[in-house]
């Protein structure tokens, strides 16, 4: 039985600087793997969100004592607005796209910038892979329970569209683990997974980043070193 999420925000006000709910990711995966250590999964592979995602998944992994991979999901952006986003694609052997039909209806998409878009983000999705994890495949998640592990989710349409990629690779269950997320994105995504942990639930749009003490997510140099010395842990 999983805990209910925390809501520390029972008036709905949004986070400033002076309730910033982590120091770093780090912090937040730890205590995020605290959580999940009570849940009964079967041989768990975690994955990993980058970039944001990565520090925390490790922490999770480590608790859990299974095999950390990584998830590479890129926002499909609307046109002329790059912080909207309208849908995600997900790297692998078949890329996996998922529009939010509602949000594609506010904008007016030009012929062919949905396609190309899906390439552009494709291209840097597979950059990030091979930077990441070079020509390594990456773990057969079939028959295996998953733990999906990003630092915070607020609308969801990029961590719906990896929890569709992920059924596809049939694995026996999917938990998704984030340490902060907006309860629109809850609603969205709970009946999408067998399970959900968050540390807190938020009736707010603001940014992940507001959360942590330390805002910006970790750079690819940041990352490669984290994996570096978390490598026991990539199979």
């Amino acid at each position: 039985m999983q805990p209910e999420p925390h809501d520390p925000n029972p008036a709905g006000e949004g986070p400033s600087v002076a309730n910033v709910l982590f120091a770093d990711r780090t912090e937040a995966g730890r205590q995020l793997a605290l959580l999940m250590q009570a849940d009964d999964l079967d041989r768990p592979i975690v994955l990993g969100v980058p970039r944001g995602g990565v520090p925390v998944a490790i922490e999770v992994a480590k608790r859990l004592g299974a095999p950390l991979d990584l998830l590479i999901v890129r926002r499909i952006a609307a046109p002329g607005h790059p912080d909207m986003g309208i849908g995600a694609v997900v790297y692998g052997p078949e890329p996996h796209t998922v529009l939010d039909d509602d949000r594609v209806g506010q904008f007016t998409i030009p012929p062919g910038y949905l396609e190309d878009e899906r390439q552009h983000q494709l291209v840097e999705a597979e950059r990030r892979w091979r930077m990441y994890r070079g020509t390594a495949p990456a773990i057969d998640l079939k028959g295996r329970d998953v733990v999906l592990v990003d630092d915070g989710v607020t609308t969801g349409i990029t961590l719906r569209a990896a929890i569709v990629a992920i059924r596809k690779a049939n694995p026996k269950s999917i938990h998704l683990a984030v340490p902060v997320a907006s309860d629109k994105a809850m609603a969205l995504l709970r009946p999408k997974v067998d399970g959900l942990t968050a540390i807190h639930v938020l009736d707010t749009a603001s940014k992940v980043g507001e959360f942590y003490g330390s805002a910006e997510a970790p750079d690819d140099d940041v990352v490669n070193q984290m994996l570096s010395r978390a490598a026991v842990l990539l199979n």
